[in-house]
């Protein structure tokens, strides 16, 4: 296989051919970050020493699909200083908010660009 066709993924509904691009990069932050428009996978590990800002790109920069993992990687996400902040660039909203706040010990937030809105999946 070529280097694109491992990266892409084929699955048949009963009525079109459903392909995803599910590869990017994986990255381990531990504060305030902005996140690239390869990125797949944004691993948290808050030091204590505040909450932590994730900024999401605009979606219109994104092909229609893109998704986002973030994850709360020190397990302590319900501590203040600890919690993950999602802010979303623009006036792009996460299901109807500007900003939202991921506060569970290893909890992970998987976003979705629908190509018109983001979506939490």
């Amino acid at each position: 296989m070529d280097n694109i066709s491992n990266k892409l993924k084929c699955c048949r509904s009963s009525q079109n051919p459903i392909i995803y691009y599910n590869n990017g990069t994986i990255v381990n932050v531990n504060s305030n970050y902005n996140v690239g428009l390869y990125d797949y996978y944004i691993g948290v590990n808050s030091l204590g020493n505040g909450d932590i800002t994730i900024t999401i790109p605009l979606g219109e920069l994104l092909n229609k699909g893109k998704l986002f993992i973030i994850k709360d990687e020190s397990g302590k996400g319900s501590l203040n200083g600890y919690r993950i902040i999602i802010q979303m660039s623009g006036s792009d909203l996460l299901d109807g908010h500007s900003t939202t706040i991921v506060a569970l010990n290893n909890a992970a937030l998987q976003i979705l660009w629908t190509g018109s809105r983001w979506s939490i999946v």
